[in-house]
């Protein structure tokens, strides 16, 4: 589950942190994900559950700094120190989101 804080992806598990000490995203329900740092994120629009390989090549090749989400939707994570995430919201309410998450340690 995530809230509006900025969560560090490459700490296990995932915490809260703030940028200059890592931290990799953000989530909330009027502008979605954000990236930071040289974290980047991308929808995975395939039918398919995306691998290790799949989020780590779009994650890089079409990573972008924010995303709107709906429910139902995954996106791929590169964190600032190179992991890989696979990020599906399965539900969302006014102050919390609950996400299927996966994250690979290289």
């Amino acid at each position: 589950m995530l809230d509006s804080y900025i969560k560090d992806l490459d700490l296990m598990p995932p915490a809260r942190r703030n940028v200059r000490d890592g931290g990799d995203l953000s989530y909330s329900n009027t502008h979605g994900f954000d990236a930071y740092g040289s974290a980047s994120i991308a929808v995975w629009n395939e039918r398919s559950v995306p691998t290790y390989a799949d989020c780590r090549r779009i994650a890089t090749a079409a990573g972008v700094e924010s995303i709107l989400l709906d429910e139902g939707q995954t996106i791929c994570v590169l964190t600032d120190e190179g992991r890989v995430a696979r990020l599906k919201l399965i539900r969302e309410t006014v102050n919390e989101y609950s996400f299927d998450a996966t994250v690979w340690a290289d």
